[in-house]
């Protein structure tokens, strides 16, 4: 990735995607920042210079607030370089299948399936030809969560629509990857676990210390930029699966 490129980001207002925000528009490229939260929007507007963001709410599981955002980042920007639909949820505390309410499989799967989706649907036809695709998966959809099943599903079925995306947009050059974290330390991350159980991932990791969000923008300007790679699923999780560790 040479020059000024245009990144569209979803969930950007969160720990890995607003600081994956901060990483391109620090190379000089051009953000256009999506979440659902204003105010998380509004504090990522602080820190990235104007000339190289634009920020938009909206909801990844609505086709019309999506088309909107696109229409949107292409009117201010024009034709994107690399599109991350990035915005995901996981719904605590883990538990038993059949002990998973309704409301929260319900959600799960309309953001990080329904939402991804979406935004590819509306976001591919802008992406210029030799351009990138980046999905953010995670350890769980690729090895055993157990009580978070329903969660690891979804991730899993991101690593496998990128895969065939790969291979389907192969003909126009544009690359195809995703990273999957391992425990980052958001606020997603300390919702859904406890500082004990933050404090024994630490321990367990062979770099002794739970990921930052930084460690995960380094992936995505990576992969943005890495001509030649594609179909990947990188993990980002300081070595976890060296050790087997959930």
């Amino acid at each position: 990735m040479s020059g000024r490129q245009i990144i569209l980001i979803t969930g950007a207002g969160g720990g890995i995607g607003g600081e994956a925000a901060r990483a391109f528009a620090a190379d000089g490229h051009a953000v256009v920042a999506a979440d659902l939260d204003a105010g998380r929007l509004e504090a990522l507007a602080g820190q990235i210079p104007a000339d190289r963001l634009l920020t938009v709410v909206a909801d990844v599981r609505d086709r019309a607030s999506v088309e909107a955002m696109m229409a949107a980042a292409t009117e201010r920007f024009g034709a994107l370089d690399v599109l991350c639909p990035n915005a995901g949820v996981f719904v605590g505390p883990d538990r038993a299948i059949e002990d998973t309410p309704d409301e929260a499989i319900d959600l799960l799967i309309d953001v990080n399936i329904r939402g991804v989706v979406n935004v590819l649907r509306a976001g591919l036809p802008h992406v210029r030809d030799g351009g990138a695709v980046i999905l953010t998966s995670s350890i769980s959809g690729m090895q055993a969560h157990p009580g978070g099943a329903v969660y690891a599903a979804t991730k899993t079925a991101q690593i496998g629509l990128a895969r065939s995306l790969a291979a389907e947009l192969a003909p126009r050059r544009i690359r195809v990857n995703v990273i999957s974290p391992g425990t980052i330390e958001t606020a997603m991350a300390t919702e859904a676990h406890t500082p004990e159980q933050l404090a024994g991932f630490a321990a367990a990791n062979p770099l002794g210390r739970l990921g930052g969000p930084a460690d995960v923008a380094e992936a995505f300007v990576f992969l943005a930029k890495a001509a030649y790679v594609n179909g990947v699923v990188l993990r980002v999780d300081g070595g976890d699966c060296l050790m087997g560790a959930l």
